[in-house]
């Protein structure tokens, strides 16, 4: 189902997360991440639900949310070998203009 709103191009994704059927709308640029997330989702709850099988569905869905965020955090908290290199060169730099003052 596609749909125009204030001149934006939406789009429907349907999908199963648990056993639960949902539909959202969103831009159409926005359609190849939201249906990336919604993978990724699918693979944490699948894998928490083949690990403890006795988890009942809130208990499974709270650890997904939980799982999603630490790797979100983790993500969000790595630092790239370009930002390694930049903090190293404004060491340099305070050290550098710290002995000229001296």
């Amino acid at each position: 189902m596609e749909d125009q709103v204030s001149g934006n191009e939406l789009t429907s994704i349907t999908f199963t997360i648990m056993g639960n059927k949902f539909t959202l709308r969103c831009a159409k640029k926005q359609e190849n991440d939201l249906k990336k997330s919604i993978e990724q989702v699918q693979n944490i709850s699948a894998d928490i639900l083949r690990k403890t099988p006795n988890l009942s569905i809130t208990q499974a869905a709270i650890l997904t949310a939980i799982e999603s965020q630490n790797r979100l955090q983790s993500y969000l908290g790595a630092s790239t070998p370009f930002q390694r290199e930049a903090k190293s060169l404004i060491r340099i730099i305070k050290k550098n203009l710290n002995d000229s003052r001296d």
